[in-house]
């Protein structure tokens, strides 16, 4: 078990990485695009200034307003927002894969018979079913919880107000710092830091995690 959680910590840490890369490449265009609309709109500023079409000048502003709104609000946080799914879904597979090699030693109860899902079932198995000591620690406690925060991302768009899990969700935010619940709890907003914090808490909580197992 020692040799394969080894492995499949040195895979995860190579995920983590390749999240922070895409991370700090989509920050990257954001900021492009967002000079690029500066420049755009000043070429075509120009061009209505000569023209001396007020009308033209105001729609041209208008759609500035517009690009400039989608640069600052709308992309990033779908950008951020398809990473942190997409790195959340990294972490399951990690810890499944740690019960569904276990099972696969044993004869018996295996990770699918368990209710549950996600990773409070692979919990389950690893202390239920093998028996293993599993760290309840301040990391794993937080990524139950960034385990609510991604559910009502995809099933919702972020929209908490109808969200019995919204008061663990809002003292995440407290706690992490990376993003923020609005107040009448109608979206979340993540920051361009929301990710590298979460694969940093996931690569801490795996290294709690083969400790215990070993």
């Amino acid at each position: 078990m020692s040799s394969f959680i080894h492995l499949r910590n040195s895979l995860l840490s190579v995920e983590c990485n390749r999240v922070r890369s895409i991370n700090a490449i989509a920050r990257e265009a954001l900021s492009r695009h967002d000079k690029g609309v500066d420049e755009w709109y000043e070429e075509r500023r120009m061009v209505a200034d000569e023209d001396e079409n007020a009308e033209d000048r105001d729609y041209l502003d208008e759609l500035y307003a517009d690009q400039k709104a989608d640069a600052a609000e709308a992309y990033p946080q779908l950008f951020f927002k398809a990473i942190f799914a997409s790195a959340y879904g990294t972490f399951e597979q990690y810890i499944n894969s740690i019960c569904l090699h276990d099972a696969k030693q044993r004869a018996g109860v295996g990770l699918r018979d368990l209710r549950g899902e996600g990773i409070h079932r692979a919990r389950l198995y690893l202390t239920k079913v093998a028996g293993k000591a599993f760290p309840d620690t301040p990391e794993w406690r937080d990524l139950c919880d960034y385990g609510l925060l991604r559910n009502a991302l995809l099933h919702a768009d972020g929209d908490l107000s109808a969200n019995t899990k919204a008061p663990s969700i809002e003292q995440l935010a407290g706690r992490v710092r990376t993003f923020s619940v609005a107040t009448d709890l109608s979206a979340v907003t993540l920051t361009g830091a929301f990710n590298d914090a979460f694969v940093e808490t996931i690569e801490c909580f795996a290294e709690q995690l083969a400790h215990a197992l070993q």
